[in-house]
């Protein structure tokens, strides 16, 4: 008999994503899971084809960032069989992997040149990357002492999930396949995307050389592959530059953009870009980002978001489209791009195949599985997690629409408690809300939701107005100011569940969110008394403390359109911490103590107001070592204990059941001492 998943079944969850594909058709792809001894997440990489069962291509426990050499002969690969990362190779027929890079300090990404002879790597090995042996000089006791301070000249000097930038960065090196290396630059700024130009002779990568640069503007620099100095290809205070796709000729190259003013709220579009040239967007009639919106705690590997046609006349790209990831062909030269995936499904990770296109993808019934779309129905490939989805039972998913007053139609989930857990009487449920704005709910399995579902309270998604994949319009609708028209939204979704459901309980919502949903947790506790109990992950709470202390530093407030210096009257107006007074609703706050996206201080001012007011319980969890996207890539333990801290959160506030765990002693009421006499 099948039972409810449980937090520890987030051990057996494997997933499939970094597609690469032969020209015979062989597929070959990257599995992941978190190790319950190691304490991380392992990967190796598998192999398959159509007819037959896949099977491991290496063993692991670190192989991972797949690519294919041009002929399709031989893959290269990140794995971590030494003491640092390194590109591996291998036959596709299989052998043994032969190590190419021996760089002391690390490899972070490569690139195949366009004959195969050759492999580009970003490295912070210095000049000695082709590992000859050399002395360490002596140190002094004041260069041993002073040796992890830090000093920055740069605007951004920070990453979430990276952490701080190293005072020598990553530089752009080059070998041949026998692992004779050579360093091309020695940048102060961090380098972050390397490709080859066609003919091989430069590769261009991403940097902000520029002294003080905005973050967000897009620089897209050079460098001779045979070495020399270091020139630019293009910058445009206007553009920001995500990622470098394609060097079609020497004076051009084919990049993801997006619109610096925009915040974050346009469409990431496929972009041709020239010297002396406006860049040309191609694409727009999709009115579509183009690479995943889409969120979850299951997060496969990632691969190549765009693919250019070997006849250069088009691009093969992921597209976020209504709650769904697809894949769309956008011609570069500026014709209608169309979408030519569907179905009810997020498309993580592809790779053109003879027959179609080989997919990683996910839905309510594949937590990751490795799919062949073709001309007919999918047809899977993989089954990963046969023995678990065999074992457990899931709730189901509906897809519903509701709508707010003067707004539009907005996609929502309803994912219902399984047969086998259903408790007599109404049921109550839990308000979740994506983080971003800009990220978007799909019908994919969520561990979380479903850790919840099999408790036996509902759980209520949506995508409001802020999200990406429902046009420019729709995610713009909220940039000025959040709090209101998503507001709206999310009790539109919450009533019109209640209305589709007469079996939910009106009396016992929760509400639920991390980051931008945290955001609005904090906020919506603060304007309505309507939820029973909140858990706020990472939220922001005070856009002035947020603003300079966040990797995204003034970006933030930037929307306000003045500064905190200048007026802060609407800074604090747009803040959770404002309306912290009225809040009556016990809370559950989760914040992780290196993030760098919303620092924990943000989480303790939060924490300390409600301790001073004293209105209503509060309890604070701070995971050490830990960043932003802790509850999809984190530690596997820590992700663990939160799964089961939010269970017993709900379980006991929800279901009115006594508080377990680590929750026990902090949710004993705490009642003054009655004095002697009245007055």
């Amino acid at each position: 008999m099948a039972r409810p998943i449980t937090p520890e079944d987030l051990f057996a969850i494997r997933l499939t994503g970094c597609m690469a594909v032969t020209p015979g058709g062989r597929i070959f792809f990257v599995e992941t899971h978190p190790d319950r001894d190691k304490n991380e997440n392992v990967s190796r990489i598998m192999t398959v084809a159509p007819g037959e069962e896949a099977r491991p291509f290496t063993q692991g426990p670190k192989d991972m960032d797949i690519a294919l050499s041009p002929d399709g002969a031989t893959l290269a690969f990140l794995a971590k069989r030494t003491d640092a990362v390194q590109v591996w190779a291998m036959d596709v027929a299989g052998g043994e992997a032969r190590q190419i890079t021996k760089a002391r300090r690390g490899v972070r990404s490569f690139a195949w040149s366009p004959d195969g002879t050759r492999i580009a790597f970003l490295t912070r090995e210095g000049p000695r990357v082709d590992g000859e042996e050399t002395k360490d000089e002596e140190t002094s006791p004041e260069e041993k002492g002073t040796s992890d301070v830090r000093i920055y000249s740069s605007r951004q000097y920070r990453l979430d999930g990276e952490g701080f930038f190293p005072m020598d960065p990553s530089q752009i090196a080059v070998t041949d396949l026998e692992g004779h290396a050579r360093v091309l630059t020695a940048e102060r700024a961090r380098i972050r995307a390397i490709t080859w130009s066609a003919d091989g002779r430069w590769i261009r990568f991403i940097a902000h050389l520029t002294d003080d640069e905005d973050p967000s503007v897009g620089e897209i620099w050079e460098v001779p592959t045979e070495g020399g100095a270091v020139r630019e290809v293009f910058r445009d205070p206007q553009i920001s530059v995500g990622a470098l796709v394609f060097t079609p000729d020497t004076g051009s190259v084919l990049a993801v953009t997006s619109e610096v003013e925009a915040l974050g709220y346009d469409n990431p579009v496929l972009t041709l870009l020239r010297p002396g040239e406006g860049p040309r967007f191609l694409g727009r009639n999709l009115d579509r980002p183009v690479g995943s919106s889409a969120v979850g705690d299951l997060v496969p590997p990632e691969g190549v978001a765009v693919y250019v046609q070997p006849d250069l006349k088009s691009a093969l790209a992921l597209v976020s489209v209504d709650g769904t990831g697809q894949i769309a062909r956008i011609p570069l030269d500026g014709a209608d791009a169309e979408v030519l995936t569907s179905g009810d499904h997020v498309i993580t990770s592809f790779a053109p195949h003879p027959k179609g296109f080989a997919v990683s993808l996910q839905s309510a019934e594949v937590p990751s599985d490795v799919f062949l779309l073709g001309d007919g129905a999918p047809r899977r490939l993989t089954d990963v997690n046969r023995d678990l989805m065999a074992e457990i039972e899931l709730g189901a998913i509906r897809r519903f629409k509701a709508r707010a007053e003067g707004g539009p139609e907005i996609d929502a989930w309803l994912v219902m408690p399984p047969a086998s857990v259903r408790r007599e009487g109404p049921l109550p449920a839990v308000l979740q809300i994506h983080g971003g704005p800009m990220a978007q709910y799909t019908r994919a399995v969520m561990i979380e939701h479903q850790l919840i579902a099999a408790q036996g309270i509902a759980v209520i998604a949506s995508n409001p107005r802020g999200t990406k994949g429902y046009g420019r319009d729709f995610c713009e609708a909220i940039k000025t100011e959040w709090g209101a028209k998503d507001y709206d939204d999310l009790i539109a979704v919450t009533d019109e569940a209640l209305r589709q459901e007469p079996s939910l309980d009106p009396e016992r919502i929760g509400v639920a969110g991390g980051s931008y949903g945290g955001y609005m947790t904090c906020w919506m506790i603060g304007h309505t008394d309507r939820f029973r109990a909140a858990h706020a992950m990472r939220p922001v709470v005070d856009w002035r403390a947020e603003s300079g202390t966040s990797d995204i530093y003034w970006n933030w407030v930037k929307r306000f359109k003045s500064f905190p210096w200048e007026d802060d009257e609407r800074i604090r107006q747009q803040s959770p911490i404002t309306y912290v007074e009225a809040v009556r609703t016990p809370v559950l706050l989760e914040s992780q103590e290196g993030d760098f996206r919303c620092p924990i201080e943000q989480g303790e001012m939060y924490y300390a107001a409600m301790k001073l007011l004293g209105r209503a319980p509060i309890v604070f969890v701070r995971y050490p070592d830990e960043f932003h996207g802790m509850s999809r890539t984190g530690k596997p333990w820590h992700r663990v204990h939160r799964l089961r801290l939010l269970r017993d959160w709900w379980r006991h506030f929800l279901l009115g059941e006594e508080a377990q765990g680590v929750l026990a002693a902090h949710l004993q009421e705490r009642r003054p001492q009655q004095s002697a006499s009245k007055t």
